[in-house]
């Protein structure tokens, strides 16, 4: 049995085909701003984190160097060293770090196209849909490893937390 096409058949595949990259264009686009949000998210919660750190040490740290009259004691070194330690991972998760990706370079995908031979918009979609799955696979590494230093960072505060109430009260 053969298909008889019609002459409009095409126009309306292809149609069809440019609603649907346009489909995943948008949702690839909607993918990479929730990454964005991630990263907005975990930097707002971390300089929490650093701020509760530096608010404890600063306040029991006082209380326990007030407390031996002879500077601080070797008994709080510990507490101390936590600091540090969660000091300088939530450091790392806020500094900005080159080579995020959260937008295409327009004007590299326009100067890519062959103006004598234009592509099609569905090949346009299907070409940027794929270099932002690359950037989002690329920042999903990097903040999954943000997470992780965060969640470092918040346990180490909290152990630096007891080990200060515990050593000075």
């Amino acid at each position: 049995m053969s298909q008889n096409h019609q002459p409009g058949d095409q126009e309306n595949i292809d149609s069809k085909l440019d609603r649907i990259a346009e489909w995943a264009y948008n949702e690839a686009v909607r993918g990479i701003s929730q990454q964005r949000s991630s990263l907005d998210d975990l930097r707002t919660r971390t300089g929490a984190v650093l701020s509760a750190a530096i608010l404890a040490t600063a306040f029991l740290g006082a209380f326990a160097v007030h407390g031996t009259g002879r500077g601080l004691a070797p008994r709080f070194y510990g507490p101390v060293i936590l600091f540090i330690i969660a000091t300088i991972l939530c450091i790392m998760v806020l500094l900005p770090v080159p080579g995020w990706f959260y937008t295409l370079d327009v004007r590299a995908r326009l100067d890519d196209i062959d103006t004598a031979n234009p592509p099609t918009l569905f090949t346009i979609y299907n070409e940027s849909v794929s270099l932002m799955k690359t950037g989002r696979e690329n920042n999903s590494t990097r903040l999954n490893l943000m997470f992780i230093g965060f969640a470092i960072a918040s346990g180490v505060v909290a152990a630096e937390i007891i080990w200060w109430l515990v050593e000075v009260i």
